[in-house]
């Protein structure tokens, strides 16, 4: 070594610098690299009495990857020199570096698990105290594990991505990690140093590896004392064994095989986890002194950072090769679109990175509150029968989804079994970790393994981590596909809406309903449809699939009985869906049935609009006892809504088309011609009464939505009067201002078919006063008109003859009153009387006829011959010589049943009708009566003239007077008329083809 001729350091001062590194390697595990790089050098500097030092950790080439302190001239010359170093560097001795300060000095470290490679430099300025060769050795051994440790350290915090923003003094490119390989060298080289240090001839370090495995570095007998010692008497203190000779038999067997008599022993500890055992043993029996087991301790607690440093670099190799898959595991994850091929590539992931054999992921089913198991690896089929649902707060499982923690431990028979090598089904380390997003727990991550296992936190949050990429894609594949089925049911929704709307009758919207329902509601095996009429409700429509055809035996049309009725009147009443399942309807008789076939809930849902309207209630029959979904519940709501706007249209359309019906059928069976003209000119409607009075033939719908002007121009040809009327009508109509009186009143117009028709016509407005076009009228006065004419001619006749009358009456009474006409008394008075007879016959005629109109007619029927009643007549002949009378009737003919004298006023009638229209001259009367069944047949026939068409119709009506004016009052045939049918029988009048008119009646026989 050289000295540049300085004096060596005292051992008294070699001795105050190992105990204060001692110390330093006590507190190392509360210092950074950094902290644990200043402070060793400060007691460097202050031992060899040098006016500054610096430090730099070398990698494995020999480059500097830090100095300190830093922004000195002694750390800046350092390093630049340290770029090409001398071969003289590589000794472990003080040596002067070719930089100025010219008394400068350097101190290499070894690497501990290389003699070639130094772990760290140090260098100092005007170094006044140079170490002697002994405490040199032996404070190497102390201070290369301990800046190789802050070395290791500082590689572990520059991985650490919140510390790579610092300031540190980057590592240099391309410097090869330590491999797995290499960690038991490291440890070797450790413990070479503690046993130079010790002076122990064996050394033996029993450790776990970061993956909990026992690892043995030294001699290999430690192993089996360590072992034997543990069954023994577990160490938590350090033990010194002065004769291991002298131990239990196994423990002093193994020391006489191996020679070895004092022994050491020591636990190796990271805080207050125990993470191996040290030991060391002499030859002779020396005793460990306290300095020497305080000096053991403290290396043992440098080996121990040493292996935590070890294990944290191994943590973090691990950890980097486990993100990297995790990233890999997340894009593939997010690049696939199926759930069970997420599924399935994240369990294989999470095995992988857990270490485990076997797990599974369970997913939350909402319908029937359970956790499913969706996909798995490693499990047999008895596993998965066992395990394929676990209910919230069941087993480690369910505690993991309901309390959303990770739950670790052995499983219970709720749980997930482990399946050994034997087939058979043990208890296993089981970790459960929820799948949450949005603190939302969608499922839970299970996995196992029969190895008892340490489990590091890296672990669990790379688990987590990826837990929650498999919950987000989960929750996305269950939002994406919520959203698709929303779009189908919108969809179908449509398509089901646009059907409702144009189906034109009930039952098909009932069906169509039904059958949507049964196609929508999940374990649907039958949809009713439910009405109330006539205050008993109905199953009115029923809908079940081919698969159920013995429950639609259970669910058929007609009554509902008496215990279902209170679950349909509940529905109604309180508006909202009724729910009955076992719990409900086990009491009720319709029930029973509906369970024995797998029925397990009905769901009601009322029908009926906002304004209380009811249109019925909608039964689904479940094989299921569970709750719709929110979607699926809406879905249902809409479609009902939709159905029930359906059946409202319908009522409505049926209402208004009865009404429609109804007014057509009043306005088709009117004697009013009535047509309806629109805003547009176009024709809505037209009876068929109009265009039979204009003498048109076609039928009335081809007339609907023909253009207003057309139908002019067709009407023109059969009355230019009463199209010119309709367009001044019209245009009043269409006009904003009023019409006249003269435009406004009707006026009557003559048809080529010689009709007398009248007009009227109205303007048609909304309840808003908006116009909706014209209602024309017209009606048939033609008869009305020909009865004014003849009530204007009997007036006339009346007042004539009631006038002559009355004036020979007055002549008369003038000539009594007048004394010299005392002879011509008698003659004036029979005049007076004459006249005043037929005048009371006038009236009488009239009164009668009123009375047997009005049904005030007293009859008084009795059976009489009719023979001698025809046989009085001749005396009808009195005024007409020339006229032939002529009667036949058979002397047995029975006896009517009439009243006499109202029959032979008839009969009086019809003899002085005939003698109005026989000829004077060879006039012929032929009166016939012959029995008919249970009726008499009386014939009067005439020579006369025939009876016009025109005239035979009205033949026997009041006032008939028009073609015969001065013939009478038009009153005689009337009363035939009236007389016969108050008893029942008929008459009419007959043109005979040889000429000549017959009037027959028939009256009623007597019978027994």
């Amino acid at each position: 070594m050289c000295t540049e001729g300085k004096t060596g350091m005292s051992g008294e001062a070699g001795e105050q610098l190992f105990g204060a590194l001692a110390q330093l390697c006590q507190r190392s595990g509360e210092l950074s690299w950094r902290e644990l790089l200043e402070t060793g050098l400060a007691l460097f500097v202050q031992a060899v009495g040098a006016s500054e030092g610096s430090v730099a950790l070398l990698d494995e080439q020999g480059q500097p990857l830090v100095c300190l302190p830093t922004e000195t001239t002694l750390s800046a010359t350092l390093c630049a020199a340290l770029r090409d170093p001398p071969s003289s560097w590589l000794q472990r001795e003080f040596s002067p570096l070719p930089l100025p300060p010219s008394n400068t000095a350097c101190w290499l470290l070894p690497c501990p698990w290389s003699d070639a490679i130094p772990s760290a430099l140090m260098a100092f300025s005007n170094v006044t105290t140079p170490l002697p060769q002994d405490i040199l050795e032996q404070v190497t051994a102390l201070a290369a594990p301990l800046f190789h440790n802050a070395r290791l350290r500082r590689q572990l915090e520059q991985e650490e991505p919140s510390h790579s923003a610092q300031s540190h003094p980057p590592a240099t490119a391309g410097r090869p990690e330590p491999s797995s390989s290499e960690m038991p060298d490291v440890l070797a080289h450790l413990a070479a140093a503690a046993q130079q240090v010790l002076g122990a001839e064996h050394l033996a370090i029993l450790y776990r590896d970061s993956n909990g495995g026992r690892q043995l570095l030294g001699y290999p007998a430690g192993l089996d004392f360590l072992q034997q010692l543990e069954r023994q008497h577990p160490l938590d203190q350090p033990l010194q064994l002065v004769d291991a000779w002298e131990a239990p038999p196994a423990l002093a067997e193994i020391a006489k095989r191996e020679e070895f008599h004092t022994v050491l022993l020591l636990p190796l500890r990271m805080g207050e986890q125990p993470v191996g055992t040290a030991f060391l043993s002499r030859d002779q029996t020396q005793l460990f002194t306290e300095a020497e087991i305080t000096l053991s301790k403290n290396l043992v607690q440098q080996i121990a950072w040493a292996l935590k440093g070890i294990f944290s670099l191994q943590a973090s190799q691990r950890r980097e090769a486990d993100l990297e898959q995790l990233n890999a595991v997340i894009t593939a994850v997010n690049s696939l679109s199926d759930l069970g091929a997420i599924l399935r590539t994240g369990l294989a992931s999470a095995l992988e990175i857990a270490g485990m054999e076997q797990g599974g992921i369970y997913l939350w089913d909402s319908r029937e509150n359970v956790l499913r198991l969706q996909t798995q690896h490693g499990l047999t089929p008895e596993n998965i029968a066992h395990s394929a649902i676990c209910r919230s707060g069941q087993g480690l499982i369910g505690r993991a989804f309901n309390e959303q923690r990770n739950v670790m431990g052995r499983a219970l028979p709720s749980g997930l079994p482990h399946t050994s090598s034997t087939g058979k089904d043990t208890a296993a380390l089981q970790i459960n970790i929820p799948l949450m997003v949005e603190g939302q727990t969608v499922g839970v991550l299970s996995m196992s393994t029969p190895r008892d296992d340490v489990w590091l936190p890296e672990t669990t949050r790379l688990l987590e981590s990826l837990t929650k990429q498999l919950a987000v894609a989960v929750q996305r594949n269950r939002i994406a596909q919520e959203v698709q089925d929303q779009l189908q049911a919108l969809h179908h929704l449509y398509e089901v809406s646009a059907g409702l709307l144009t189906e034109g009758s009930t039952s098909a919207v009932r069906f169509l309903l039904l059958r949507t329902l049964s196609d929508i509601v999940p374990a649907a095996l039958s949809v009713a449809f439910y009405t109330l009429q006539g205050g008993q409700w109905l199953r009115t429509g029923v809908y079940t699939s081919q698969t159920q055809i013995a429950l639609g035996i259970l669910w058929e049309k007609g009554p509902v009985e008496e215990d279902e009725t209170q679950f349909l009147e509940a529905c109604l009443r309180e508006r909202v869906l009724t729910r009955v399942n076992e719990r409900r309807g086990r009491a009720c008789s319709f029930w029973r049935p509906l369970a024995a076939a797998s029925i397990r809930q009905v769901l009601y849902f009322p029908l009926s609009l906002p304004d209380g309207e009811i249109f019925g209630v909608v039964g689904i029959a479940l094989n299921e006892d569970f709750r719709l979904s929110p979607q699926e519940s809406a879905l249902v709501w809409a479609l009902l809504q939709q159905g029930t706007a359906a059946l409202a249209k319908i009522r409505l359309y049926e209402a208004s088309r009865d009404g429609e019906s109804r007014l057509r059928a009043i306005l088709e069976s009117s004697e009013d011609g009535v047509f309806l003209v629109g805003e547009n000119l176009k024709i809505h409607y037209v009876n068929g009464r109009s265009l039979k009075l204009l003498g048109i033939s076609d039928e009335p719908g081809s007339w609907e939505g023909r253009s207003f002007p057309q139908a002019i121009a067709r009407v023109r040809l059969e009355s230019r009067e009463l199209a010119h009327r309709l367009v001044q009508a019209a245009r009043h109509i269409w006009s904003e201002g009023t019409p006249s009186a003269e435009d406004d009143a009707p006026a009557d117009f003559a048809t080529r078919q010689g009709r007398t028709l009248t007009l009227h016509r109205w303007p048609v407005y909304s309840s808003r006063q908006q116009l909706l076009g014209g209602l024309f009228l017209l009606r048939d006065v033609t008869e009305q008109r020909t009865l004014e004419r003849m009530r204007d001619d009997l007036l006339h006749m009346l007042v004539h003859d009631l006038r002559n009358p009355l004036s020979a009456i007055i002549n008369a009474v003038e000539i009594v009153q007048d004394p010299t006409m005392k002879d011509a008394l008698q003659e004036v008075s029979t005049i007076a009387l004459s006249n005043a007879e037929r005048a009371l016959m006038l009236v009488n005629a009239i009164l009668d006829i009123s009375k047997l109109e009005s049904g005030r007619f007293e009859l008084h029927p009795e059976p009489f011959g009719l023979g001698a009643l025809l046989q009085s007549l001749d005396r009808y002949l009195a005024f007409a010589p020339q006229t032939t009378l002529e009667i036949n009737a058979a002397p047995d003919l029975p006896p009517v049943l009439a009243d006499r004298e109202a029959v032979e006023r008839v009969l009086q009638n019809l003899m002085d009708n005939a003698l109005k229209f026989t000829p004077l001259e060879k006039g012929l009367i032929r009166v016939n009566a012959r029995q008919e069944g249970s009726w008499l047949r009386v014939e009067v026939y005439n020579s006369g003239p025939p009876i016009p068409s025109n005239i035979m119709s009205r033949l026997f009506q009041k006032f008939n007077t028009t073609e015969y004016r001065g013939q009478g009052y038009g009153l005689g045939l009337a009363f035939c008329r009236l007389a016969v049918e108050a008893h029942g029988g008929k008459i009419w009048a007959e043109n005979r083809p040889a000429g000549g008119v017959s009037f027959y009646f028939t009256l009623p026989i007597q019978t027994s």
